[in-house]
């Protein structure tokens, strides 16, 4: 086909001009709208799309996949009925095969009140709902509520009010303010329990004193319980008085991590001036599990601490990395940086007893204005030292775990933290026409794992602290996005408009520094999903216009582990219609 038919094909689809004599010359003007054109996605009939694709409503759409797709939608309308807050919905799982016409039916919401009391009285606390049918890998869209309204105005029947989807299955969280209460969670199905009444003088809680041994004088400890899986809260809080604690446990709950934590700040230099940084507490935090117990549910169990460390000072300095000192942007004059131990080094006395201490430094210019040093109070033990550059720093982000103690009880000094050079994604992104597509979105998304890449010999990097990072393909369609080490997802997105779907990259290792990752993105003809979404009363219709449709993609890795990921976005009409546009395919690394 010649350029002058192709001028002529894109004009009349996007209603340009075009000129109305021969293509033997063409303005400068024109021949730009020409190469314009065909960054876009377009046609008039299916001989204008290639081979397994056809044309539909002027877009070139796949016919069949590779392999199928699975596929999760969630809906989000802009209101709710009635002019409630929008849910999210999260519709069930779906195998796509090859460009489909589907319709949702989203559920009504319901209004849910309860009660959260004791002895009849209201309570403060947090009342939250996690739908239970969620996507693999993500945070669920919670629904929250507090009881603080209700106790300003004096309660009548309901403590708190909420909305929710009509069958759909929740797991409800009670959290309570006062440290007295343990949370409480149970499942319910929305609309089959107008009202949720919970008094903790009705709950069945087990309760267990603690009496421990070698705390700290002057000091106010608190003890609590967490779940060794999720770390989250399983009984209530108890300050340690004379010796002694009583916790009451969340129902149902046998295996536990004890913890007993500083209550109050407390400096023990509050005197001396500041040359150094210094963490909000100089006590570390204890934890030990119950099953180091004799007896985990006796009523009453001995508990000896060890002697406490003391703060000790780390002090050193940071240095960029080659490419930038070599740059034309002065390095920045101050950076942050984040300790955080996995394990502080306790006395043989300590048994099973572990803990844990963290605090935030800044490294800044020296007087000389020639190095970024730093000084901390730590308590000496293994830690991860994480030192973040500015984004748009050609260095990575430094993140080692290091053995901090001092020779001589004092002060750990010449630490050197030398920031790598980051590692970089490049590429470019071109239309089926072999054009280079100017303005298309690229975000490395960072999946902070431990795991993936395999790291050059003597590389101490921790994965799992990377960040993400986003830039935009320049005039040519090229681009480059500096990355730290480790594992990756690569979204590119099309210009808005161009009638391209989204192009992922997933499980990007990167495993070694200042090297360039190169790739060549080449816009394919997109799956099309289209349809309708509506509720079950037709009056109910006028909020969805607008309504916004995310679509994932469900990995499965070798392991069993799955993760939905963003292919796709769109909007709803005036009438609920939408076009999804997905890719034919996703791939796996760069």
């Amino acid at each position: 086909m010649t350029r002058c038919a192709w001028t002529h094909r894109w004009a009349v689809l996007w209603g340009l001009l075009a000129a109305a004599q021969g293509c033997a010359f063409e303005s400068a003007d024109a021949l730009e709208d020409s190469a314009e054109l065909q960054q876009r996605n377009a046609c008039e009939a299916d001989s204008d799309c290639g081979e397994g694709a056809s044309c539909f409503e002027g877009l070139c759409v796949a016919d069949e996949l590779e392999a199928p797709l699975e596929v999760i939608v969630e809906v989000v309308p802009e209101r709710g009925p009635g002019g409630s807050d929008s849910l999210p919905v999260v519709m069930g799982r779906m195998e796509i095969h090859a460009s489909t016409v589907m319709d949702f039916e989203l559920p009504e919401s319901v209004q849910l009140q309860g009660q959260i009391r004791a002895d009849g009285e209201p309570i403060a606390a947090e009342v939250s709902f996690v739908p239970l049918r969620s996507m693999p890998g993500r945070a669920p869209a919670l629904v929250s509520a507090t009881t603080a309204d209700a106790l300003q105005e004096g309660s009548g029947d309901a403590d708190y009010s909420v909305r929710l989807l009509t069958g759909r299955d929740y797991r409800m969280v009670v959290r309570p303010s006062s440290p007295q209460y343990p949370p409480l969670s149970r499942e319910l199905e929305a609309g089959a329990e107008p009202m949720i009444a919970i008094d903790y003088g009705e709950v069945a809680t087990r309760r267990q004193s603690f009496r421990v041994e070698g705390a700290p004088q002057g000091r106010t400890l608190i003890l609590r319980a967490f779940d060794p899986q999720t770390g989250e809260p399983v009984s209530s809080a108890a300050p340690l008085l004379d010796g002694q604690a009583t916790i009451a446990f969340s129902p149902g709950v046998l295996d536990y991590e004890l913890e007993l934590r500083a209550e109050e700040a407390y400096d023990t230099f509050a005197d001396a001036a500041v040359d150094c940084d210094r963490p909000a507490r100089t006590l570390p935090t204890l934890r030990i599990p119950s099953d180091s117990f004799e007896e985990p549910l006796a009523e009453h169990i001995q508990l000896t601490l060890p002697a406490m460390p003391t703060t000790i000072r780390y002090e050193g300095s940071v240095e960029f990395c080659p490419e930038a000192l070599g740059g034309e942007a002065a390095p920045p004059t101050d950076l942050p940086m984040t300790l955080r131990s996995s394990e502080v080094l306790l006395d043989a006395a300590a048994g099973a007893l572990t803990g844990s201490f963290s605090a935030n430094a800044t490294a800044s210019l020296d007087d000389g204005g020639q190095q970024l040093r730093f000084c901390v109070e730590l308590i000496a033990g293994q830690y991860e030292v994480i030192v973040t550059p500015p984004q748009s720093s050609p260095c990575a982000i430094f993140a080692e775990q290091r053995l901090i103690k001092a020779p001589d009880g004092k002060a750990s000094r010449g630490a050197l933290l030398q920031l790598p050079a980051a590692a970089q994604l490049v590429g470019s992104v071109h239309s089926p026409e072999m054009a280079m597509v100017a303005g298309a979105v690229i975000e490395a998304n960072a999946l902070g794992r431990s795991e993936g890449p395999t790291l050059e010999e003597g590389d101490a990097t921790l994965l799992r602290f990377n960040r993400s990072q986003q830039t935009t393909t320049d005039e040519e369609g090229a681009f480059r996005v500096p990355v730290d080490l480790g594992s990756y997802d690569v979204t590119i997105k099309p210009p808005e408009g161009s009638g391209f779907a989204w192009r992922l990259q997933h499980d990007v290792h990167i495993g070694a520094r200042a090297t360039e990752f190169m790739t060549r993105i080449d816009l394919v003809s997109p799956l099309s999903l289209r349809g309708h979404v509506r509720y079950p009363e037709p009056l109910l219709q006028e909020t969805l216009a607008g309504a916004l449709l995310r679509a994932y993609v469900v990995i499965q890795h070798p392991d069993g582990r799955e993760r939905a990921i963003p292919i796709g976005k769109t909007t709803a009409d005036e009438e609920g219609a939408f076009l999804l546009l997905l890719p034919p395919a996703v791939r796996a690394g760069w």
